[in-house]
């Protein structure tokens, strides 16, 4: 019996001195010595909501996208025409099929407009700024201190470098594709689009995103669009948002269509 104890005793030793030891709270290497940007008070990184957006409820032509001042952008006469028979199919029960109708990513500028179904979450790295909406799960690379590649592919989100100036990141935007527009209800923009973005922490709870939409092929002049964003609650999370793409469709003639046969 006392044999049998003392080799109890010992097999319990052994496994005691043999176990790992506990999980660390300690970064892994590569993230040593880096400075803590998530969530703090200072940098633009964390969880943020964005604030007045126009509900849909309201008439379609209270929705289109307006100038910092308040003003409607003036577009050339061609884009003009196109954006005015879109508000008018809109107007008559037959909405443009954006990006979003379709549950396609909304891209940029408009990523950052219409944020409504909750929070982006903002992550910061020495070389590169991340911006993950929960809309459609979108995701948007900002390289710092880079140089445009030559001829980029058009794209959702283009080819995008940052800087800072000061408190403010600057991000230059171009190579973005077409097929996205400037608002959820449709204003068109050219392959020509260039998006300077400019967001800055106004105070702890406060961010101020500010949008220059350059596009000689569909405005007259530049013009600027200007949105705030609040910090998000400490136990509201990013989640996943998507929707289902063989229930919204287009037809033929452009126009945003809900199937629920599929």
């Amino acid at each position: 019996m006392q044999l049998f104890l003392r080799s109890g005793i010992a097999i319990a030793l052994a496994l005691t001195l043999s176990a790992p030891e506990p999980l660390s709270a300690q970064p892994v290497p590569y993230l040593k010595g880096l400075p803590r940007t998530v969530f703090n008070d200072t940098g633009i990184s964390g969880l943020w909501n964005m604030t007045g957006k126009v509900p849909s409820s309201r008439p379609i032509r209270e929705q289109i996208a307006r100038d910092e001042n308040g003003n409607l952008p003036k577009l050339l006469p061609g884009p003009a025409a196109v954006f005015e028979k879109r508000l008018v199919d809109a107007e008559n029960g037959h909405p443009f099929a954006t990006m979003g109708a379709m549950c396609m990513q909304q891209g940029i500028p408009l990523m950052m407009f219409a944020a409504a179904e909750g929070p982006v979450e903002i992550l910061e790295t020495p070389e590169r700024v991340v911006i993950i909406s929960t809309e459609f799960d979108e995701v948007w690379s900002i390289f710092l201190n880079q140089k445009h590649r030559e001829d980029p592919d058009p794209n959702w989100h283009g080819d995008s470098v940052g800087h800072w100036e000061g408190n403010t990141l600057v991000v230059d935007t171009i190579g973005l594709m077409d097929r996205t527009t400037i608002d959820h209800v449709g204003m068109p923009h050219s392959d020509q689009l260039h998006v300077i973005t400019r967001i800055r922490r106004l105070d702890k709870g406060t961010l101020e995103v500010r949008v220059t939409m350059d596009d000689p092929k569909t405005f007259y002049a530049p013009w600027t669009r200007r949105v705030i964003y609040r910090r998000a609650a400490p136990d509201q999370r990013l989640e996943e948002s998507l929707c289902d793409n063989q229930r919204n469709g287009v037809d033929s003639e452009g126009h945003a269509t809900f199937d629920t046969s599929h």
